[in-house]
């Protein structure tokens, strides 16, 4: 019972103007400080990729970055590279002209000190590989901000993977100070790729989800967001992404430099024979199969005076038809005995353009069914050959940035037959002379494109708040001890030391509470006399006690911890200091989980993720008190309750958030192992009634997008668990019925000595395989998901959207 209570505060004066940062900093081992350059250096830019075109042979992404370090080089940026998923570990040195140094993101214990705060949360992500490489891009990041004192900083980050997401995060934290500007530019997000390749399926859709999610997010909160194409922007739209604050970026246009025609690559065309490039990387995505089909389909004559060239990397095919297959497998097993063809791969992007280039008059294809901003358009649409494109917006804005019309040929994307005809006009076409590409005229635009980035930064830079008001509004912390509250004076204690002032402290006592416990409350009572105690029972929804006890209180911030959580130094005046950045309704912190789980507190996301995050719960979440009283009637009943509402109901809401990027709590005990990974029905059940309560027309169409797609998938897994088990279940009885037969076979040719019958088939692993595929289905079958599918789709309805199922 909470009426009648009156909250005495802390009324020490006090104010914000702590740099949050450097409760958090980082800094290069002594022999990497001798290594990097001058400190004074006054312009930084940090370039993240997992693909770099001079240490990888591929182009795309890779080329991107190239293109982009040259150009910054040449303006006097002090340029930087860190590599995602590098398979070797890159510690500073370079051998790039327009590159410094090169880091790669899972070297940062050789180049770091890194103290026990980044260990706690590389430890928990040590089994996710994509957050670990986010999180080491994040601590080079703030060592080298550290180093280059004084110097703006520009990083910009691919959306891919969602590589970007702790580094926004931060930013918009406050912890990378303010002349640092985090850029995050479309390249080919999971959702575009996943489409682009007909994959509608990820098993792994927990991983899916999340990935999707910090792709979004770090795009539409960086300082700056860049989409290279008008038809990649309208795609990410499609899938209810926020791009009005984005800026129109095409690629930097990599100038083919006046090739040479010789055999680079020791190709060697048969005489009489056409050469036909299918260029890019060889996989259905790059429009591999309808080229090859398009070829079948050519009338003997034409096909018998081609000899065709692949000249892409050879990769492991995606399609579940061809899934056993590479594409060098592929090819062979599809046009051997029919088309004379040869397949170079591993080529660097130059290498492969003067391979081109020095064939006698070819004729190359691009056949992507869908493309974002390709480098192989801008490239080959440079030389003076013809060209047979895909009708896609990708392929038809980099030709239209490089004025390049003659002798392009266009077809029906995914449209074998379509191809074949395009292929036998170009084929059959009187030859035009092809004029190769102005080189002062692309140097032109790039200086252009140069400037509108550089424009944009120095803009970016300008419009950074330095300063935050210095009023404290008033933090009510909510303690609620558990057992025998043997650590509650320790957590006390973390919170008197803390130096944000304007605070008042609350402890809930369960009426069922243990005589250590009583003991332990009244040592609180008598040594921090300005705590208050409330009673409620063990049932009592705990944020349901809060909204009663802040009645009377119009603003301010309220945070619940575990009585064996232990505040780390300025932990509220962070908290605080990144809630009022960003006018933020919950911010969120991790809490170090223990050896038993296998990634960092939840970090909020999309609401598939949420209603199947790990039981382990979030982490602790600061939420305002105007956000708290908006809430719907809530029911957990413990602090990791309390957190999974706050961020399941702002999220639904589509109220600001943030996740602050490192612990500011530890927990004086460990988490005893839940007994099963992800939450419990009844913790699903009080989820989802909370978000029953949002009114349809205040849900972010984001949000339906995902849970309408997250349907889809789970209906879609149903299906394959399904047509496994049954197929499972056909070869059990099969080597069944085939022991059976020759067993009859034995007994009726009746030897005179018995002899012994042959041991059954062990069928162990089709009849565990049977078990398992029949839990999946069971628990499948139990999902919210799937109980809730009719309302999501009369939500669909309602709100005017495609409700085919």
């Amino acid at each position: 019972m909470t009426d009648g209570i009156e909250l005495r505060v802390h009324g020490l004066s006090g104010d914000l103007h702590r740099l949050p940062g450097e409760n958090f900093s980082i800094h290069f081992r002594h022999d990497i400080v001798q290594l990097l350059g001058d400190p004074q250096t006054s312009k930084v830019a940090v370039l993240v990729t997992s693909e770099y075109e001079g240490i990888y042979k591929n182009g795309g992404i890779g080329t991107y970055y190239r293109a982009l370090s040259e150009m910054l080089a040449a303006e006097g940026w002090y340029v930087i590279l860190v590599l995602c998923f590098a398979q070797e570990h890159f510690t500073g040195t370079s051998d790039l002209a327009a590159v410094k140094h090169v880091f790669s993101a899972n070297a940062v214990e050789q180049v770091l000190h890194l103290r026990p705060m980044h260990h706690e949360i590389l430890h928990d992500l040590r089994y996710n590989e994509t957050d670990q490489q986010g999180f080491g891009c994040l601590l080079l990041l703030q060592a080298l901000i550290a180093h280059f004192q004084g110097a703006a900083v520009y990083v910009e980050f691919p959306e891919m993977l969602g590589f970007g997401f702790y580094t926004v995060q931060a930013k918009r934290a406050g912890l990378l100070g303010p002349k640092c500007i985090v850029a995050i530019t479309l390249h080919s997000g999971c959702e575009w790729l996943y489409e682009a390749q007909d994959k509608y399926l990820e098993e792994n859709i927990d991983w899916f989800w999340s990935v999707c999610h910090r792709e979004q997010i770090s795009f539409e909160q960086a300082d700056l967001a860049f989409f290279p194409s008008q038809s990649l922007k309208m795609k990410l739209e499609s899938y209810s992404w926020h791009t009005d604050h984005a800026v129109h970026m095409p690629n930097f246009v990599p100038v083919v430099h006046s090739p040479v025609r010789q055999e680079s690559c020791g190709s060697e065309i048969p005489k009489g024979k056409v050469p036909l490039v299918f260029f890019g990387r060889l996989e259905d995505r790059k429009g591999l199969f309808v080229f090859v089909q398009a070829i079948k389909l050519l009338p003997s004559v034409l096909r018998d005076t081609l000899h065709i060239l692949f000249v892409g990397k050879v990769v492991q095919l995606q399609s579940s038809q061809f899934s056993h297959l590479d594409s060098r497998q592929y090819i062979e097993q599809e046009l051997s005995g029919v088309a004379s063809f040869e397949i170079y791969t591993d080529l660097y992007s130059r290498e492969a353009i003067q391979f081109v280039a020095s064939l006698p008059e070819p004729l190359v294809c691009l056949a992507s069914p869908q493309e974002n901003f390709p480098n192989s358009s801008l490239e080959m649409g440079q030389l003076p050959i013809r060209l047979v494109i895909s009708d896609t917006g990708g392929f038809q804005e980099t030709l239209q940035l490089i004025s390049r019309s003659a002798s392009v040929y266009w077809f029906k994307p995914k449209s074998a037959q379509s191809l074949c005809q395009t292929l036998t006009r170009a084929l059959t076409d009187s030859p035009q002379t092809i004029e190769s590409a102005d080189t002062a005229y692309l140097k032109q635009i790039n200086r252009e494109l140069l400037e509108r980035k550089m424009g944009c930064i120095d803009r970016a830079l300008l419009e950074v708040k330095h300063a935050i008001d210095s009023v404290q509004p008033i933090v009510t912390i909510a303690i609620l001890p558990r057992q025998s509250g043997v650590y509650l004076l320790d957590c006390l204690a973390s919170v008197e030391a803390q130096t944000y002032c304007n605070r008042q402290v609350v402890i809930f006592c369960t009426t069922q509470a243990t005589q250590p416990l009583q003991q332990v409350l009244e040592q609180a009572g008598s040594l921090y006399p300005n705590c208050k105690f409330v009673h409620l029972d063990c049932d009592d929804a705990v944020l349901e006690v809060c909204k009663s006890l802040l009645k009377a209180e119009r603003n301010g911030y309220f945070l619940a911890l575990d009585a064996d959580d232990i505040l780390k130094p300025f932990a509220i005046e962070s908290l605080i200091l990144a809630a009022k950045r960003v006018d933020a309704a919950v911010v969120a912190s991790p809490v170090p989980q223990g050896s038993h789980t296998t990634s960092a507190s939840f970090a909020g996301g999309s609401l598939p993720g949420i209603l199947n995050m790990p039981a382990s719960g979030p982490g602790r979440c600061l939420a305002s008190v105007q956000f708290l009283k908006r809430l719907g009637r809530t029911r957990g009943t413990d602090i990791r309750a309390c957190s999974r509402e706050l961020i399941a109901a702002a999220t639904a809401t589509g109220e600001v958030s943030l996740y602050f990027p490192f612990a500011l709590c530890e927990r004086k005990q460990p988490l005893v192992p839940p007994p099963q990974w992800y939450l419990s029905g009844q913790a699903q059940f009080q989820l989802e009634q909370l978000l029953a309560q949002v009114p349809a027309s205040a849900w972010p169409k984001r949000q339906i997008h995902l849970l309408v797609s997250a349907v889809r998938q789970l209906l879609q897994l149903s299906a394959s668990l399904r047509l496994q088990l049954q197929q499972a279940k056909e070869q059990a009885q099969l080597q069944s019925e085939q022991f059976q037969s020759k067993v009859q076979q034995i007994q009726a040719s009746a030897p005179a000595q018995p002899t012994p019958l042959p041991p059954p088939p062990d069928n162990t692993l089709h009849l565990a395989k049977i078990e398992q595929l029949e839990i999946e289905i069971a628990a499948m079958q139990s999902s919210k998901f799937w109980k809730l599918r009719s309302r999501w789709f009369k939500l669909k309805k309602h709100l005017g959207l495609a409700v085919d199922e």
